[in-house]
């Protein structure tokens, strides 16, 4: 028995699916819910990203992902270059995973803060009308993209042995 592996698959596994599934509910869902109930969905969502766990939540999820998915690939193939059709498809998946992930960490963390900030001048009565409907938009086009990334990462790794 090769506990490594298998602690590595039970990290790599369970934090893709709670990060990759909290992620494609946030974007498919959640977040277009919200919107279309106007200030309560916003309200909701300040709530949601500023005063509960679920950012750090996401974080940690996707960082137990991606190191132990590189640690994973390296345990099994000990190389990082694809040789056969298995290894492109996990590599390909991987470079969606770990894009998507920097992503996260260059743009949505830094939008989400912003957003933070903005809605705090907003609630003192600032007009951050303008400054709010651009990092929404630039949130809304990079979370899309992130979430067919991860899309694609899913896919690739559910099948890549089978390639």
């Amino acid at each position: 028995m090769d506990t490594y592996v298998i602690v590595l698959r039970l990290l790599h596994v369970t934090g893709g699916a709670l990060w990759a599934g909290t992620a494609l509910a946030s974007v498919f869902f959640i977040q277009p819910s919200a919107r279309a109930v106007g200030e309560p969905g916003e309200e909701f969502m300040r709530h949601l990203m500023g005063k509960t766990r679920l950012p750090a939540f996401m974080g940690a999820s996707a960082v137990a992902t991606v190191v132990s998915g590189v640690l994973l690939y390296w345990h099994d193939f000990g190389a990082i270059v694809p040789f056969n059709r298995p290894m492109l498809g996990y590599a390909i998946g991987a470079v969606a995973a770990i894009t998507a992930w920097l992503v996260g960490l260059t743009v949505m963390l830094p939008s989400g803060r912003r957003m933070e900030e903005l809605g705090g001048r907003a609630s003192r009565g600032e007009d951050v009308g303008a400054a709010i409907a651009v990092t929404t938009a630039r949130m809304s086009r990079y979370d899309r993209t992130a979430s067919w990334l991860m899309i694609l990462a899913v896919a690739l790794m559910a099948t890549a042995r089978y390639l």
